[in-house]
C-alpha cells in the first residue's frame, strides 16, 4: 500500500479491532537493511524505518501492537 492507504488501513484496524490489534511492517535501521528490504520485497510501496512508522502509527491513531521485519 501507499502511504495515504496504510494510514487508512491501519485506521480501519483500529476500527474493527474491538481493542487488541496487531500489524507487522517492513522496516530498516541502515542502509544496508533498507537496500535488503528493498531487495527482499519487491512489492512494497511504504517501507520506513521504525521511528518513522511510529510516526505513521501516531497519525493515523494506530495504538495496537506491532513488530518489524528487518532482513540482516
Amino acid at each position: 500500500l501507499k502511504r495515504p492507504q496504510v494510514i487508512q488501513a491501519l485506521r480501519e484496524i483500529v476500527r474493527v479491532s474491538r481493542g487488541s490489534a496487531y500489524v507487522q511492517v517492513d522496516s530498516f535501521r541502515n542502509r544496508q537493511e533498507k537496500e535488503n528490504i528493498e531487495r527482499w520485497q519487491l512489492t512494497a510501496e511504504t517501507i520506513f524505518p521504525p521511528d518513522g512508522w511510529k510516526e505513521l502509527f501516531t497519525e493515523a491513531g494506530y495504538t495496537g501492537d506491532y513488530y518489524w521485519t528487518i532482513t540482516e
